[in-house]
C-alpha cells in the first residue's frame, strides 16, 4: 500500500488532500518504533446511519432510483423517490444529494434516513449541475431556490480577527480597510464574503457569539437578532 500511495502521489505531483491524509495515517499505523500513534483525524464513529454510504454511492454510481423514507427533526416522517446523485461530508456529518419526484435537487442528512429500498421500476433523473462548483458559493451543503449570491459584510473583534484571518469563514473572504464601522464597534475588523444565505451560514456565525457582529445585508442581521435574543432569553429563567 505504501509503494502504492508512492506511485498515485508522483502523478498528483504530492501528496496532498485526501491522498495526504491517507498516507500519514498509513505509515504512523505501520511505525513500530512507537507505542502510541501520534496523528489524529477528526472522526464522528457515532454518526447515525454511517452503514448507508457504501449503498447510496452504489446506487449513485450505478444510477438506481431509491425509495427513500425520511424524518425531518420536528417533522413527520416523509417517503421520496430519490435519485441519489452526489454525496458531502460537511461537519462531521454525511449528507446525499438526489433528484427527487418534483423534479427538485435535494439535500438529505443521511443521520434522517429511515430506510432505503432500490425502486428499479423507475427511471434515474441526473440533476443538472456541476457538483465541482455547486457548492463554491454556500457554507456547508444547503442551497435555496430564492436565495441569491450576495455580499455579507461582517465586524469580527479584533482579538477574534487572526483566526479568521488564518482559517477563513469562506473562500471569497476578503478584509475591508475602509469600512466606517459603528462607534461602539470601531475597534472591530471588517470583512466580507460573496455567498448565499442559509441555515449553515448563520450557525457559523452564531458559533463566534459577541465576538462577531452582521453589518449587512439587514435580512440576515436581523436572523442574527432573532436567535440571539431567543439564547438569552433562555437564561432568564435559571
Amino acid at each position: 500500500m505504501q509503494q502504492l500511495l508512492g506511485l498515485v502521489s508522483r502523478f498528483e505531483g504530492n501528496a496532498i488532500g485526501w491522498l495526504g491524509d491517507l498516507e500519514m495515517h498509513l505509515n504512523d499505523v505501520l511505525h513500530t518504533d512507537h507505542k502510541h500513534p501520534i496523528v489524529a483525524f477528526e472522526e464522528n464513529p457515532d454518526l447515525r446511519n454511517s452503514q448507508l454510504l457504501r449503498q447510496l454511492f452504489n446506487c449513485a454510481a450505478e444510477k438506481k432510483v431509491i425509495e427513500l423514507r425520511y424524518r425531518p427533526f420536528g417533522r413527520e416522517e416523509e417517503v421520496h423517490m430519490v435519485s441519489p446523485n452526489f454525496l458531502k461530508q460537511y461537519n462531521r456529518r454525511w449528507f446525499v444529494l438526489g433528484m427527487i419526484e418534483t423534479g427538485q435537487l435535494y439535500t438529505f442528512s443521511i443521520d434522517r434516513i429511515v430506510g432505503i429500498a432500490e425502486a428499479p421500476a423507475e427511471e434515474y433523473v441526473a440533476a443538472d449541475v456541476d457538483f465541482n462548483d455547486y457548492f463554491d458559493d454556500i457554507i456547508g451543503v444547503t442551497r435555496y431556490a430564492d436565495k441569491p449570491v450576495e455580499e455579507i459584510v461582517i465586524a469580527v473583534r479584533d482579538t477574534r480577527f487572526p483566526y479568521v484571518d488564518t482559517n477563513p469563514l469562506h473562500p471569497s473572504q476578503r478584509r475591508l480597510h475602509n469600512y466606517h464601522l459603528p462607534e461602539p464597534i470601531a475597534d472591530f475588523v471588517a470583512i466580507s464574503i460573496k455567498v448565499a444565505v442559509n441555515h449553515e451560514l448563520v450557525n457559523t456565525l452564531l458559533s463566534f457569539g459577541c465576538d462577531v457582529v452582521v453589518l449587512s445585508p439587514l435580512s440576515l442581521q436581523e436572523v442574527m437578532k432573532k436567535n440571539l435574543n431567543a439564547s438569552l432569553q433562555n437564561y432568564f429563567h435559571l
